[in-house]
């Protein structure tokens, strides 16, 4: 599918089909990356996280773009949003990671580095066309993870 997606991309310029290919070509060119960055086929370096995230927010506005004329249509543009925002969450902890020298993505560098990061990525979800359950479930937990990172007034 990606090659054929590549090859229409190539022949058709200028119309809505080269725009929704275009889209699902980065999208899987995205989901490649990523999956060879989790099998650790590729090395996990900065260079390679700026250039996912970068595809990633650029992904983020044009996703809407997507067709939505028939349900499967819909669904495969919520998929699309979802999935999208699920890479945008693991490349910014991926980064955090990175740049703090841990090893283990499953703790944040700092709590003032996750507070931004969460604020970065969430200017992005809002672009996406996410199902409005998962919207909430996504900003219910940048919020608790943001208040979570708050000292405690009054606490010595």
């Amino acid at each position: 599918m990606y090659a054929v997606l590549q090859t229409v991309s190539i022949v058709i310029h200028g119309c809505c089909m080269c725009v929704s290919s275009q889209v699902y070509l980065d999208y899987l060119h995205i989901h490649q990356h990523l999956h060879k960055l989790k099998n650790k086929e590729e090395e996990v370096n900065s260079y390679h996280l700026e250039e996912l995230h970068s595809g990633l927010v650029g992904l983020c506005k044009r996703v809407c773009l997507l067709p939505t004329g028939s349900p499967r249509e819909v669904l495969c543009q919520a998929e699309i949003a979802k999935r999208t925002a699920i890479y945008l969450k693991m490349v910014v902890k991926l980064k955090a990671c990175l740049s703090s020298g841990k090893k283990d993505p499953m703790h944040m560098a700092t709590a003032a580095s996750a507070s931004g990061e969460l604020l970065d990525m969430s200017q992005y979800l809002v672009t996406l066309p996410l199902p409005d359950d998962y919207l909430l479930t996504e900003y219910h937990a940048m919020l608790h993870k943001t208040m979570s990172s708050w000292p405690l007034v009054g606490s010595k």
